[in-house]
């Protein structure tokens, strides 16, 4: 078997899995490799299924172990068994190895005349029954591993396989001490120990305490200018110039409108009228637009005409007009307009006769500037509270937002239906750009400790705090796309000097009930003491002080 495919199995494989792995291997010759003490190789019944699989998908196979009760019932089943992969496979002996009868070597003068014939015949017989007895018991420790591997019966396996003296050498064995289990005992010690010791360091380190101290103190009031610039990532104390940011937020609106304007879109009527001079005795010039009335109608000429003077005709002599034609147009639209022959009044004291046609009456609803500019507020107002919403979710959580200088900018307007075209609705869309001022609160603290400081009284004074819990900021003028001004109004605390650090090292691992005491030795301004820990039902402070915040607060009262 050279060139056996390999199958390595875990020592706690399953039948089903040899079997499945049999089955899909590509070489005619498998070589089985299954660990020691594997409980796949302890039951004759799983390499009686083996064997069977093999034997139906062609497969020549052996198995490849040193586990001593395996190779046994391997034998039985007639299954070729080898020590490492390079070894010949075979099929073992296991019975006829273990359980032979013991061959009984001829006594030195046996088969050779004795004096005492009687005593040689009864010594013949009583070593012919020894043997007779050996054999019997061999073959009963035979037939019973046989019986033992027909029933299955794996777990005395091993005892009815060994013959005596492989059996008082195993019996022999189970005296020596285990050293496996000692180890065993050993590591576990050595974890309890090691836990021990873990928790001992946690009970050093783990612990943390805030302690709050309360602290008498004088009252500074602060009201100032200030100017951010978000286009500065730099700050100017001196000039009392920040750095910040300006927070932006671009949407499109929408909004729709029921349009309300009314619209004429009828035709005006027209004619040709007879323009008669009988009153000038020169030629009328009558301009384009000359006003013509008939029936409290108002017509215009469409194009400038020339009347001429009036003539004597006869007999009998007459005076004869002078005449012109001209086109006129309705000043309004409608069927009112259209008038049948009649007499018109030209300006001048010019006459004029005609008719009119043409004119119709016709009134659509049209889209006004009116309905664009409210359909553009309504978009603005309805997005007015979730855009500022959305707009400040933008600003991190740690940064101070000056909501005075929340703005809106509407950077264009465009509706569905144009202003003046005939529409009954119409959608307005909206590009709205929010924008609000921002500056971390790092930023905040050094203007408002500079601001404290500059107005605190000098000498061996402490600032306890700078009042930014409770600033108030309003925005004063827009300087720029950029810049703003604003101004900040609220009140700082200060007080005698109080060393933080040397309070945690002096508190630490002290009783909580005495932290009081021991921070008024040094500190007689300090009123009273709040400490929160954590586990909180620990008595004592943290034994390191780093494991120690100390926060100052004013008594207020």
């Amino acid at each position: 078997m050279d060139e056996a495919e390999i199958i390595y199995l875990e020592v706690d494989a399953e039948i089903t899995e040899a079997i499945d792995k049999l089955k899909h291997t590509k070489s005619d010759a498998v070589k089985l490799v299954v660990p020691a003490r594997s409980s796949l190789l302890q039951s004759a019944v799983n390499l009686k299924l083996l064997k069977k699989a093999a034997k139906d998908h062609g497969k020549e196979m052996a198995i490849v172990t040193n586990d001593k009760t395996a190779k046994y019932l391997a034998g039985g089943v007639g299954l070729a068994v080898a020590s490492s992969l390079k070894a010949e496979p075979k099929v073992p002996e296991a019975i006829k190895e273990e359980f032979s009868p013991d061959i009984i070597e001829p006594e030195p003068d046996e088969g050779k005349p004795t004096a005492s014939g009687d005593s040689s015949s009864k010594a013949a017989a009583s070593g012919s029954k020894e043997k007779e007895s050996k054999a019997k018991s061999s073959e009963a420790a035979e037939s019973a591993l046989i019986s033992k591997r027909a029933i299955g019966d794996d777990q005395e396996l091993g005892e009815a396989a060994m013959g005596p003296e492989e059996l008082a050498q195993k019996k022999a064995k189970a005296k020596v001490p285990n050293y496996s289990a000692f180890q065993k005992k050993l590591l576990a010690g050595a974890g309890v120990l090691a836990a021990v010791l873990v928790a001992a360091g946690l009970f050093i380190t783990l612990p943390t305490a805030k302690l709050t101290v309360i602290a008498r103190a004088d009252k500074l009031a602060i009201n100032s200018p200030f100017v951010l610039d978000a286009a500065s990532t730099q700050s100017d104390p001196s000039s009392l110039t920040y750095a910040g940011q300006k927070v932006t937020l671009q949407k499109d609106l929408t909004q729709n409108f029921t349009a309300s304007g009314k619209k004429d879109v009828g035709t005006k009527a027209t004619g040709t009228v007879t323009i008669s001079n009988a009153v000038s005795p020169a030629a009328v010039n009558l301009p384009a637009g000359t006003v013509l009335t008939a029936q409290g109608k108002t017509f215009t000429l469409d194009k400038a005409t020339s009347v001429p003077a009036p003539t004597i005709g006869g007999p009998p002599i007459q005076i004869v007009p002078g005449k012109a034609q001209a086109t006129i147009t309705a000043n309004q639209n409608g069927e009112s307009y259209n008038l049948g022959t009649t007499s018109f009044t030209v300006s001048g004291g010019l006459t004029a006769s005609g008719s009119t046609a043409g004119g119709t009456s016709k009134t659509v609803t049209v889209v006004t500037q009116v309905d664009v500019d409210s359909a553009k507020q309504q978009a603005v107002d309805a997005a007015a509270n979730a855009s500022k919403d959305e707009l400040l979710a933008k600003v991190d959580k740690q940064d101070v937002v000056f909501e005075d200088t929340l703005a809106t900018a509407i950077t264009s307007v465009s509706s569905s239906a144009p202003v003046d075209s005939e529409a009954a609705n119409g959608t307005v869309t909206v590009k709205v750009t929010y924008s609000v001022f921002a500056a971390t609160k790092d930023t905040m603290n050094s203007l408002l400790d500079t601001l404290a400081k500059d107005a605190m009284p000098k000498g061996d004074q402490q600032l306890y705090q700078n009042g930014i819990e409770d600033a108030k900021y309003s925005l004063v003028k827009t300087i720029s796309d950029t810049r703003v001004q604003l101004n900040v109004a609220t009140s700082a605390y200060y007080g005698q000097k109080i060393d933080k650090q040397q309070i945690a090292k002096d508190t630490a691992g002290k009783s909580k009930k005495g932290v009081t005491s021991i921070v008024q030795q040094d500190n007689p301004s300090v009123e009273k003491t709040l400490v929160e820990s954590s586990p909180s039902l620990v008595p004592n402070m943290p034994m390191l002080s780093s494991r120690i915040t100390v926060i100052i607060k004013v008594s207020t009262d």
